[in-house]
């Protein structure tokens, strides 16, 4: 996939966790949110979905602000033969450097009404 394709997937969606793994220098971001062309409900009913983008292969890690208030930009550009990624918002700016990103689509469900 290209590094466009990546940001299109989690386009509208909100990052729910972003987890670094030191010892396998990963880094994975988790976003969920309502369904969004291509993607189509595995089952009939459910409206919202759940994508992870993980980071493998690590070189650099920055987290000059950290806050629980939800981040409102993703960046991810390719540069070179690295990829990079960036979380910002408010009172939150996380970036990393990695060697690959790969996508995965997880099990649509139905958001029970708030």
């Amino acid at each position: 996939m290209s590094v466009s394709e990546y940001v299109a997937a989690v386009a509208g969606l909100d990052l729910v966790n972003l987890h670094w793994d030191e010892r396998g220098q990963e880094v994975s971001a988790s976003f969920e949110g309502p369904i969004h062309p291509p993607f189509t409900p595995d089952e009939p009913g459910h409206d919202h979905m759940r994508v992870r983008l993980s980071f493998t292969g690590v070189s650099a890690m920055r987290v000059t602000a950290w806050s629980h208030i939800p981040v409102d930009r993703v960046t991810i550009a390719r540069d070179g033969d690295l990829v990079m990624a960036a979380f910002t918002g408010p009172e939150t700016a996380v970036e990393c450097t990695a060697a690959a990103v790969e996508m995965f689509i997880l099990p649509t469900y139905y958001a029970a009404p708030m």
